[in-house]
């Protein structure tokens, strides 16, 4: 069988080598059970996708803005049969797609596709409302074209509006595997949803793969990673005397700050902490595998970025993760229910974060090589469990 495949990852843009992280994952890992599939992702920059996933095909993002728009009408009314509904996206394609070529790319492939993916995706969330909006529609026109539907290496909530609710729990209806990159919260959520246990399961991040295949040969700087954003609660005036007191331990040690970028995007100022670090001639890592490697040279990685953490865990480094917000403080506590207590974690309840992460850092720094095996094996069992999510992928279409 050769299915048609379509993947929705965790970012269009794909400036965030995190979301690029667990999209590699996925891709590789669908070649593996197909290996003449015909992938499909959603982006919004054709080379960029092919520097990332050589050979997949890239759809134009900008039709699934266009259709999905949240801040029009639905155009598409629920309860509609699959015929119906199939007719109605196509005459939308035709009208739409003289001037709007992207609104046709899109709609057709949604219609051929044999199984519609969410990759890596932390949209189903109140903190992301529009995207809420926009990926509930998304689910629910696969479902209801009877599309098989899988959600992989999700974070999901926290969803407390009772009407955002409702609409999330009648798209999951029709949705036939999630997997989650944690227990703490994303379970519970679920099945006050009326998600069924069978149709979801917690795997951890799907890029823990890419990560746990690299074997760090030294390691010894302090590797600092921050997101400055308007939905991560840190402030510039914050993340540089984060950094300071960083650098002060540093000093302490004897060793080095390493700044670590995970998004290059403009809205998402990581970059910050290069410039912070006194690094200016740095410049962030182009691929997953160069910032894999970077981070590999750090003992303990200090971090705002849930990814920094993801990718220092699985090679066997302890964290200390800072946050300002109840969005960030629920992923770096369920980041911390995944690998245990080197994974450490100053919530937004901290009053001096900058002290208590210095603090933190520099007896994880000491406690070196010791959390290393702990760590690994953690990965280890949750790489397993994610791979042992995608082989149900099959039978969802009858392959």
């Amino acid at each position: 069988m050769k299915p048609s495949i379509l993947i929705d990852p965790g970012s269009h843009h794909l400036l965030n080598l995190g979301d690029v992280a667990m999209m590699q994952v996925c891709v590789q890992r669908l070649r593996d059970l197909w290996r003449e599939a015909r992938i499909s992702v959603l982006t919004q920059d054709p080379g960029l996708l092919e520097l990332h996933c050589p050979g997949v095909s890239a759809v134009p993002a900008a039709g699934r803005y266009a259709v999905l728009d949240a801040h029009k009408p639905r155009r598409h009314p629920a309860g509609l049969p699959p015929g119906t509904l199939r007719l109605m996206l196509r005459l939308e394609a035709l009208r739409r797609g003289r001037r709007h070529p992207e609104v046709r790319a899109y709609v057709e492939a949604l219609l051929t596709a044999d199984l519609f993916v969410m990759s890596g995706r932390g949209a189903l969330n109140e903190t992301f409302a529009d995207e809420l909006h926009a990926s509930v529609e998304e689910i629910r026109l696969a479902t209801t074209l009877r599309t098989p539907v899988a959600l992989l290496g999700q974070g999901i909530g926290p969803i407390s509006d009772a009407h955002l609710r409702k609409r999330t729990a009648k798209a999951l209806a029709g949705v036939q595997l999630i997997t989650l990159r944690e227990g703490r919260y994303g379970p519970e959520l679920l099945r006050d949803l009326g998600v069924p246990d069978a149709r979801w399961q917690v795997t951890g991040d799907d890029a823990i793969a890419l990560a746990l295949s690299h074997d760090a040969l030294t390691r010894g700087s302090i590797g600092v990673s921050a997101r400055v954003a308007a939905y991560s609660g840190v402030s510039e005036k914050e993340a540089r005397s984060l950094l300071d007191r960083l650098s002060t331990a540093a000093g302490r040690l004897g060793t080095s700050l390493t700044p670590v970028t995970i998004s290059t995007h403009p809205h998402e100022a990581d970059r910050l902490v290069i410039a912070a670090a006194r690094a200016n001639d740095d410049e962030p890592s182009a691929t997953t595998r160069a910032l894999v490697e970077l981070i590999g040279r750090c003992r303990v990685v200090a971090t705002g970025t849930y990814h920094a953490g993801v990718f220092a865990l699985a090679q066997g480094i302890p964290v200390v993760c800072f946050s300002r917000s109840a969005y960030y403080d629920e992923k770096f506590l369920g980041l911390r229910e995944m690998f245990g207590p080197w994974c450490e974690v100053v919530t937004s309840s901290e009053a001096d974060p900058g002290t208590r992460v210095a603090e933190l850092t520099e007896r994880a720094y000491r406690a070196w090589p010791e959390p290393a095996a702990e760590l690994r094996a953690a990965a280890r069992r949750q790489e397993q469990a994610s791979r042992a999510a995608y082989a149900r992928l099959p039978g969802l279409i009858g392959a």
